[in-house]
C-alpha cells in the first residue's frame, strides 16, 4: 500500500476539500478499528470530551500500563546503547511513497500485548540484576588492585627501612601496643599535598608517614573513575589521635585498607589477593559475555517492541478522544477526512467487521457542521521545503490561496537577484546535484541536523543555485570577473581629444562611446562597465530600479491573489454575506489603486526612462513634437534633454502636484502633469474609500436585515454578533498598515539592491586584493597562496554567509511584503492519526 497521503497528484492552488465524519464504533472492535485506520492515516479525529482531565478519561489505566512498557523498553535500549550493541532504528521520509513495512503492523491480540509486558518485565529484572553483579565484582576487582599495591609498597617499606620487625626502630623505649598502623590510596596532586599538611598540623608532628606513587592509573573502587593514586603509610601512636587520623582519610576520599602486622602474614595475604583477582577478572568476563549476549539478543527485537508499543499507546490515546456510552457499549468518534477519501474510510472500517465478526457493522456517516477544517496541502519531495517555507510563517487559512505556487518561482529567482554570479551560482548547483543524486542513499541514513537540513531543502538549493547562474549572466560575472561570453562590447575606446564629431562627456565620467546603436551587447551587463570610474554609479542605478520594479510586481500579485481569496470565499458562503464584495470593491481596487499611483507609476517612469538615449539627445538636441523649432544652440534648452532623476520627479508629484520642471520631465510635458495629477487624485480618495466605504455597508447591510436576525434568533435562541465600533477599529488599523506599508514594503525591497551590490564588491575584493595581488607579487608560491586563500575566504564568507544572509532577506520578502497582502495564516494544519508520522516523530 503507498503512502497514504500521496496516493494522487495534489492539488497546490487551494487545500483539499474536507469531510467531517461520525463514526459509531461497538466497543468490543473499537480497538481493531482505530488500528485500521492508523494504518490508512486519513482521519484526523477530534477532541469530544476537552472538558475531561487527562487522568480522568476511560483509557488511562491502558495509557499508564503501555507509558511503564515504555519505560522498561527505553531502559533495555539505553542498556544496548551503554555497552555499544547496534540495534536497527527505522526511518521513514515524509516527503517520499513509502511502503508500510510487515514489521510496522501492530498487534490484534490483546493477549501479545500482556505476553510482552511480561517478557519486558522479566528482561529488566535480568538485565538489572546482571548490572548489580557487573558493578559488585568490578569494586571488588578495583579494591583488591588497590590492597595489592598497599601490601606491595609496606612490604617494600619495612624490608628497606625497618628490616623484619615493624616495630623496632620505631619504638625504641616506648610501649608497642600503643602504636598503630594507617594504610591506603588516596588521588595524587594537590589533594595529596592537602592530605599531608593538614595531617601534620592534627598531629602536631607525631606520626610517621611514608608514600609511593603507583606506577599506573587506578580505577576508584567508589566513583569509578580513573585516576593517578598514591600509596601511604601512617605510624600514630595513641587511639584518640588515630582515629582523627582516618575521619581525615575519610574527608579525603582515601580508601583505607587494614594490613597484618605479621610479615608471613602479609605475604600470605598479598598472594591470596593476586589468586582471587584472576578468579575475580574470570566472573567478570563469563558475567559480560552473558550480559552482551542477553543484551544482542534483546536488540534483535527492540525495533518491533518499539513500534509495537507506539501504536498500542497512539490507539488508546486516541480512543480517549471518543465519547464512551457505557451503557450501550459504543465510542462515538469525529473525524475530518479529505473528501475524496471517505470511501476508503468506509472501505476500511467495513472490512474491520468482516475480520472480527462483529455483529454490529461499524456506522461512518458525514455530519454538517459550521466549524473551519484543517488545512491539508498534498506535497511532494519537490515541493515539501517551498511548502514548509509558507508554513514556517502560519497554516494557511482552509481554502485560501497557497503561497507555495508562487514561491516555487519567486523565492530562488529573489535568492538569485542577491547572489547572482555564475561561478558561485556553480558552486551551489554542484552541491544540490550531489544530495539530488545521493537521494535514495541519504534517505536511508540518519543525518545530523545541519545536512538533514539542506537535504531536505535540495531542489530549493538546485533552483537557488540556477537562478544565481541566470542572474550572474546578467550581471556579467564570475567570482567577480566579467565575461564576454555574447560578443563584443557595444561600447567603443575612447576617441581622440577634441573630436567635434563625438558629444561631450556627462559629468566627466565617459570613459567608453559609441557613435550609433547599430551593437548592443546582447544579454546581460556590457562588460565594458566593469572596472571603469562610473562603475557603482552604473550598477546602483540599474539594481536599484529593478528592485523597484521587482518589488512592485510581486506585491501586485499578492493584491491580485487576495481578490481572488474574495472571489472565492464569496463563492462559498452562497449569498449570506457580501463582505467579500464590498472587500472586492472597496478594499482590493483601492489598495490597487494606491500601489500602482505611486509605485507602479515610478515604475513605468523607470522602464520608459530605460528606452530613451538621454545622452544623444542631449548631443544632438533632436526634436520632438514638444520642442519642435526649439533652438538647439542655446544651453537653457539642451539642458531639457539631460536624464532626469525620477526621485526628484516622484517627489514634486506630491509637494508640487500641478507643476512639471524642465528637469523632472520624462515624456510630454502636458501628458506626463496630466497623469500625475489624475494618478494623485485617485490616489487620495482611495484611502477614505478603503477606511470607510466596507464598514458602512456592512452596517447598513446588518440594519436591514435586523428583524430578520431577530426571529431567526428567536427560533435557534441566539443572535448574530455585529460590532460595528470593532470593525472600524479594525479596518483602521487595516488601512493604515497598508498605506504606510506600501512605501515601507517598497524601499523594503531595496535589500535587492543592497544585498546584490555587497556581494559583488565582496567577491571583487576577494578577487584584485587576494588572488590577483598574490599572482603579481610572487611569480611561484604566489599562485598557490593566493588560490588557497582566495577559496577559504570565498567558501566561508560568500558560499556561507552570504547564501545564507541572502536566503534570510528573501524570506523576509515572502513573508511580510507579499504574503501580508493576501495571506491570513491563521489555519490549522492537518494532522491524521497516521503510524507512519507517529512512528518517525517517535524516532526524532
Amino acid at each position: 500500500m503507498s503512502s497514504a497521503l500521496s496516493v494522487k497528484a495534489p492539488r497546490l492552488f487551494r487545500s483539499e476539500d474536507m469531510e467531517l465524519l461520525q463514526l459509531v464504533i461497538s466497543h468490543d472492535v473499537a480497538h481493531d478499528t482505530v488500528d485500521a485506520l492508523g494504518h490508512l492515516g486519513v482521519l484526523q479525529f477530534k477532541d469530544l470530551n476537552p472538558d475531561v482531565n487527562a487522568l480522568q478519561r476511560n483509557f488511562v489505566a491502558e495509557v499508564k500500563r503501555l507509558d511503564d512498557m515504555e519505560r522498561k523498553l527505553a531502559f533495555l535500549e539505553q542498556q544496548c546503547n551503554d555497552q555499544e550493541i547496534e540495534f536497527e532504528v527505522p526511518h521513514m521520509s515524509p516527503t517520499d511513497d513509502c511502503e508500510v513495512e510487515t514489521q510496522f503492523q501492530a498487534p490484534n491480540s490483546l493477549a501479545a500485548l500482556a505476553a510482552l509486558e511480561q517478557e519486558l518485565i522479566d528482561l529488566e529484572r535480568d538485565a538489572m540484576q546482571m548490572n548489580v553483579s557487573h558493578e559488585r565484582l568490578e569494586r571488588s576487582i578495583h579494591e583488591t588492585i588497590e590492597r595489592i599495591h598497599v601490601l606491595g609498597h609496606n612490604q617494600e617499606f619495612f624490608e628497606r627501612e625497618v628490616g623484619m620487625d615493624m616495630y623496632s626502630p620505631l619504638l625504641q623505649d616506648s610501649d608497642s601496643s600503643a602504636l598503630g598502623m594507617i594504610t591506603g590510596v588516596i588521588e595524587q596532586g594537590e589533594k595529596m599535598d592537602r592530605f599531608q599538611h593538614l595531617l601534620w598540623q592534627v598531629s602536631h608532628g607525631n606520626v610517621f608517614f611514608r608514600y609511593a606513587e603507583i606506577p599506573e592509573r587506578v580505577v576508584d573502587p567508589l566513583t569509578g573513575v580513573l585516576q593517578h593514586k598514591n600509596t601511604f603509610t601512617i605510624f600514630v601512636q595513641g587511639g584518640e589521635l588515630h582515629q582523627r587520623i582516618r575521619k581525615l582519610c575519610q574527608s579525603y576520599a582515601a580508601n583505607v585498607y587494614d594490613v597484618p602486622e605479621e610479615n608471613n602474614e602479609r605475604l600470605a595475604l598479598l598472594n591470596h589477593l593476586r589468586e582471587q583477582l584472576q578468579q575475580e577478572e574470570l566472573i567478570l568476563e563469563k558475567n559480560t559475555q552473558q550480559r552482551d549476549a542477553l543484551l544482542r539478543d534483546i536488540a534483535t527485537s527492540l525495533v518491533a517492541w518499539r513500534v509495537r508499543i507506539t501504536k498500542e499507546k497512539s490507539i488508546y490515546h486516541t480512543m480517549n478522544l471518543f465519547i464512551y456510552e457505557p451503557g450501550q457499549k459504543v465510542l462515538i468518534a469525529d473525524g475530518w477526512c479529505p473528501r475524496d477519501r471517505v470511501e476508503e474510510v468506509h472501505e476500511t472500517v467495513s472490512r474491520v467487521a468482516r475480520h472480527t465478526g462483529a455483529g454490529v457493522p461499524v456506522m461512518c456517516n458525514p455530519v454538517a457542521h459550521t466549524e473551519t477544517p484543517p488545512t491539508h496541502f498534498l506535497t511532494n519531495k519537490f515541493t515539501f521545503a517551498f511548502h514548509h517555507i509558507v508554513e514556517a510563517y502560519g497554516v494557511a487559512r482552509y481554502k485560501e490561496v497557497n503561497p507555495s505556487v508562487f514561491t516555487l518561482i519567486t523565492f530562488p529567482f529573489l535568492f538569485g537577484v542577491m547572489f547572482g554570479d555564475i561561478g558561485h551560482g556553480t558552486i551551489m548547483l554542484i552541491f544540490s546535484s550531489f544530495l539530488i543524486y545521493k537521494e535514495k542513499e541519504f534517505l536511508q541514513m540518519r543525518l545530523n541536523e545541519m545536512v538533514d537540513t539542506c537535504f531536505q531543502g535540495r531542489y530549493l538549493i538546485f533552483l537557488m543555485s540556477l537562478y544565481s547562474i541566470y542572474c550572474g549572466f546578467l550581471y556579467n560575472e564570475c567570482f567577480s570577473f566579467p565575461l564576454g561570453l555574447f560578443g563584443p562590447s557595444g561600447w567603443l575606446p575612447p576617441p581622440p581629444e577634441n573630436d567635434p564629431t563625438i558629444c561631450p562627456p556627462i559629468d566627466g565620467n565617459q570613459a567608453y562611446t559609441t557613435q550609433d546603436l547599430t551593437h548592443v551587447y546582447p544579454f546581460g551587463v556590457d562588460p565594458a562597465w566593469k572596472g571603469v570610474s562610473n562603475e557603482i554609479l552604473f550598477y546602483n542605478s540599474l539594481k536599484m530600479k529593478m528592485s523597484i520594479i521587482l518589488g512592485v510586481t510581486q506585491m501586485t500579485l499578492g493584491i491580485i491573489l487576495s481578490c481572488y481569496n474574495h472571489v472565492y470565499f464569496h463563492k462559498r458562503a452562497q449569498g449570506s454575506t457580501r463582505a467579500h464584495i464590498y472587500a472586492i470593491f472597496f478594499e482590493f481596487i483601492p489598495q490597487l489603486i494606491i500601489l500602482l499611483g505611486i509605485f507602479g507609476y515610478m515604475s513605468f517612469l523607470i522602464v520608459y526612462k530605460w528606452t530613451v538615449n538621454w545622452h544623444e539627445m542631449q548631443c544632438q538636441c533632436i526634436p520632438t513634437p514638444e520642442f519642435d523649432g526649439m533652438d538647439c544652440s542655446d544651453t537653457k534648452n539642451t539642458n531639457k534633454f539631460f536624464a532626469p532623476r525620477l526621485l526628484n520627479t516622484m517627489i514634486d508629484m506630491f509637494l508640487s502636484p500641478g507643476k512639471v520642471s524642465s528637469t523632472d520631465t520624462v515624456f510630454w510635458n502636458p501628458t506626463q502633469h496630466l497623469v500625475q495629477v489624475v494618478m494623485l487624485l485617485l490616489v487620495v480618495a482611495a484611502i477614505p474609500v478603503m477606511l470607510l466605504v466596507k464598514p458602512l455597508l456592512l452596517r447598513h447591510d446588518h440594519k436591514k436585515k435586523e428583524t430578520m436576525y431577530q426571529v431567526v434568533a428567536d427560533e435557534v435562541g441566539e443572535e448574530e454578533e455585529f460590532d460595528f465600533g470593532e470593525l472600524m477599529v479594525h479596518q483602521f488599523i487595516h488601512t493604515i498598515e497598508f498605506v504606510l506599508g506600501t512605501v515601507s514594503n517598497t524601499a523594503s525591497y531595496l535589500r535587492l539592491w543592497a544585498l546584490s551590490l555587497a556581494h559583488s564588491e565582496l567577491s571583487t575584493v576577494f578577487s584584485e586584493l587576494v588572488l590577483l595581488f598574490c599572482l603579481k607579487r610572487w611569480s611561484v608560491a604566489g599562485p598557490f597562496i593566493g588560490f588557497a586563500v582566495w577559496a577559504a575566504l570565498t567558501f566561508a564568507v560568500l558560499m556561507i554567509m552570504e547564501s545564507l544572509s541572502a536566503f534570510l532577506h528573501a524570506l523576509r520578502l515572502h513573508w511580510v511584503e507579499f504574503q501580508n497582502k493576501f495571506y491570513y495564516g491563521d489555519g490549522y494544519k492537518f494532522l491524521p492519526f497516521n503510524y507512519e508520522r507517529l512512528l518517525n516523530d517517535d524516532e526524532d
